[in-house]
């Protein structure tokens, strides 16, 4: 019963109830009432179809929220890719002395330290930047834009530097979904070959919105941690453990994964990983911008890169 108004209560019925439920929670609000313009956008002024790299990736993105690819491959020209390794490479040696501290404190526990963003926590949107520059690339926007279906917003762009722990796994490091959207489209681009020593990027395949698999583990609270994770014993259950995609890939390896769905990563237990970190979501994301804005964008930029840079 509900009291409205003031006037006698007026019962709702609990299929009306079910059904707002529904619609709050549905693709059909999410795609054509939060992200109407963005849809209806992308589809009055699609370019043309993808390479048949792209496509084969996009087909196992869709299918297990997962798919893995090189810059050689996936990329028209591999120049932007280069001057992506070269930047680092200077970046990691301006930067070493930090790294060499968070090394010391990667056994005190409660605080991330086995990452270090090597852009720190809000890097600068410098459009020029090669780190900008990579993302905006035609064949990345265009692959963003259409595993949405829609024209996406550029959220997120970090360096990370993960080392080498002999500790247990913990926060990123376990099973967990990212919160941002219902549906999430991160790169991470691998800046140093990554084997299984090397806390490769691990994804629990058909946990994503395009997924059948709608079961969610069990889970708890992490100390320090805010999010609820999962162990491997937890996740098993639902997605056995020979089902799990093991990211390992050379240097120039590209990894594209729906992080709405079941993943964890970064538990070095015998080297060091260095990679590029880029995430794409609607623009009715449930969060921000994870960097700065410096300066106002260029007034000519393609429609569907000023869409995603832009402020909304």
């Amino acid at each position: 019963m509900r009291e409205i108004g003031g006037n006698p209560t007026v019962r709702i019925p609990d299929t009306l109830k079910a059904l707002v439920r529904w619609y709050r929670q549905s693709e059909v609000r999410w795609r054509y009432v939060s992200n109407f313009e963005a849809t209806a956008r992308y589809r009055l002024s699609r370019k043309s179809g993808l390479s048949v790299e792209q496509r084969r990736t996009f087909s196992e993105l869709v299918e297990n929220g997962i798919a893995i690819t090189s810059a050689t491959q996936f990329l028209e020209d591999s120049a932007v890719f280069d001057e992506l390794v070269k930047s680092t490479g200077q970046l990691v040696e301006a930067r070493k002395g930090d790294i060499e501290a968070a090394r010391r404190e990667v056994k005190r526990p409660g605080s991330k330290t086995f990452l270090v963003e090597l852009l720190d926590s809000e890097p600068i949107l410098d459009i020029e930047s090669v780190y900008v520059r990579f993302c905006m690339q035609p064949e990345i926007i265009a692959f963003a834009n259409a595993y949405f279906g829609m024209y996406t917003k550029f959220r997120f762009f970090n360096i990370w530097y993960n080392m080498q722990t002999e500790l247990p796994p913990t926060q990123s490091q376990l099973w967990h979904r990212d919160p941002e959207d219902r549906l999430i489209l991160k790169m991470f681009v691998y800046l140093t070959d990554v084997d299984e020593g090397a806390g490769p990027f691990t994804y629990a395949p058909g946990t994503h919105a395009y997924g059948a698999i709608d079961s969610e583990p069990q889970s708890f609270k992490e100390e320090f941690v805010v999010a609820p994770r999962s162990n491997d014993e937890q996740m098993a259950v639902i997605v056995p453990e020979e089902q799990w995609v093991v990211a390992t890939g050379k240097r120039g390896a590209i990894v594209f994964a729906d992080t709405n769905g079941y993943h964890k990563g970064g538990w070095c237990r015998e080297s060091d990983r260095l990679l590029f970190a880029a995430m794409f979501t609607s623009k009715a994301t449930t969060t921000g911008e994870y960097f700065k804005r410096a300066a106002p964008l260029p007034a000519k930029l393609p429609p569907d890169q000023k869409y995603a840079l832009s402020i909304h």
